[in-house]
């Protein structure tokens, strides 16, 4: 039915004008659009053309090309929906390797002018030019997408842009600013992701009260974030990898998502607590993070690789929402008592903690737990002896620690899947280990193993049993 109706549309506008391309309101074949760009033939009937630039090869247009349309109210020139799979392998090669895809550009040699003053969505990829043209009026403008490593500008302070909403520029490397949108009360969508040469983000956020989503990610250059915000209906702030961040943002609001990753924060203020709806916060490779304050309503911590954090943030007992906790790659010695508290805690990450001596036996009271990762933290020698409270474990992973004997209450983890002790060098079977019937994944290799008790339980719901590294001279399978 849609196409249906699609080739039905696309008729009526054939018939606005069969012979004469340039009258008819809509343009969408590439030959129809690049013909009526080349001639300068487009006219005031014309108010909407995409184009997709795989389909065609270079064309060099005059700066009047738009000239004559000055009804044009929809612009698209994108990459993608081509037919040719080789020109598409060819172009996304050119993007990844940070190449501009030359034969799939339009030229404007002498520059362009003359942009329709009432142009509503204006989505150009590849945009050729270094910024629009002067004389572009963005009062009726409601979408900006000129995603493109060659903008350097948009358009000067004293145009306002009152109707935009959804401002995209993706990849404008050598974008240093962009235009005071503080007379743009309307903006629902930021993507400035990847802009490395934007110096500084201005401080507008009070006058955008319908702003949800900002997306500052690989802004490089970006030194500071305006302080003494309040985000009445931003839900997602995203600034990772922007490592000139030094400063937590002081702001506040309605924000559930905020990731930090690869900043250079120290610590994570108190003030944070204002974040009342926060529920994921990203702290991932924040190398020089030292200190966080106490945190609540979380469903999501992720401080992954943060290696100079030696102590583990408290989580109020009050609320227990928290259901991924991710420490893996920091320093810290021990867990905090009050983690037997979150009662719907389903992941914990805790890979490559190299100081983690010990865990606390509390933590085995939480039922929802069914992912536990331990992986190379050496100095940790024991499991804590009622282990088998955690029903729900599926995902068990101690390679190479220093664990030697297994608590003899594992039998209990009926839910327990996977088993992983690979490398763990002093790992011992006794007569009162004993492994669950529920395990399909157990991993041995390299555990320097000399004998596995025939009554270690039955494993014959086993799929995959790894033992390489062995010098085994007892093993019988139940």
């Amino acid at each position: 039915m849609h196409d249906l109706l699609q080739e039905m549309g696309r008729e009526i506008v054939r018939r606005e004008s069969p012979n004469k391309i340039g009258n008819r309101s809509r343009l969408w074949r590439h030959k129809d659009v690049r013909d009526t760009l080349k001639h300068d033939d487009g006219t005031y009937t014309v108010q909407g053309i995409v184009l997709d630039l795989l389909k065609i090869k270079d064309i060099h247009l005059s700066p009047q090309a738009f000239k004559k349309m000055y009804n044009l109210r929809f612009l698209k020139f994108y990459f993608g929906d081509s037919p040719t799979y080789e020109l598409k392998e060819q172009f996304w090669k050119c993007v990844y390797s940070g190449a501009r895809p030359y034969n799939y550009k339009v030229h404007f040699p002498n520059g362009m002018n003359d942009f329709s003053e009432k142009l509503r969505s204006l989505i150009w990829l590849g945009y050729p030019l270094t910024a629009l043209p002067s004389d572009f009026h963005p009062e009726n403008l409601v979408e900006l997408d000129m995603r493109d490593k060659n903008l350097e500008g948009l358009w000067k302070n004293t145009m306002d842009a009152p109707n935009l909403k959804w401002l995209i520029l993706d990849d404008c490397t050598r974008l240093t600013k962009i235009p005071d949108l503080s007379d743009s009360p309307l903006l629902r969508v930021i993507d400035l992701k990847d802009c490395r040469s934007l110096l500084d983000f201005p401080q507008l956020a009070q006058h955008l009260k319908y702003l949800h989503y900002l997306d500052l990610r690989g802004c490089k250059s970006l030194r500071s974030f305006p302080s003494n915000i309040h985000f009445e209906s931003l839900t997602s702030l995203d600034l990772h990898d922007c490592n000139n961040i030094t400063k937590f943002p002081e702001i506040s609001g309605n924000i559930t998502h905020l990731d930090l990753s690869g900043t250079a924060i120290e610590e994570v203020p108190p003030s944070i607590q204002s974040l009342t709806k926060l529920l994921r916060l990203n702290l991932s490779q924040c190398t020089r993070l030292k200190h966080i304050c106490k945190l609540e309503s979380l469903v999501e911590l992720n401080l992954e690789n943060c290696f100079r954090l030696k102590i583990c943030p408290e989580i109020l007992d009050t609320v227990n929402l928290l259901e991924i906790l991710n420490l893996s790659g920091t320093a810290i010695k021990e867990l905090p008592h009050s983690i037997a508290h979150l009662d719907v805690l389903g992941e914990l990450h805790l890979r490559e903690c190299t100081n983690l001596e010990m865990l606390p036996s509390g933590i085995c009271n939480l039922i929802s737990r069914v992912y536990l990762d331990l992986t190379d933290c050496p100095k940790l020698e024991m499991l804590p002896e009622n282990l088998g409270n955690l029903w729900s474990l599926k995902d068990l992973l101690l390679d190479r620690t220093s664990i030697s004997p297994l608590p003899s209450t594992m039998i209990h983890l009926d839910g327990l899947v996977k088993l992983s002790c690979r490398g763990c060098r002093g790992l011992r079977f006794s007569s009162s280990s004993g492994l669950p019937c529920s395990l399909k994944y157990l991993y041995l290799s390299d555990c320097n193993l000399k004998e596995i008790p025939e009554d270690i339980g039955s494993l014959s719901s086993l799929f995959q049993l790894h033992l390489s590294g062995n010098d085994l001279r007892v093993y019988q399978k139940a």
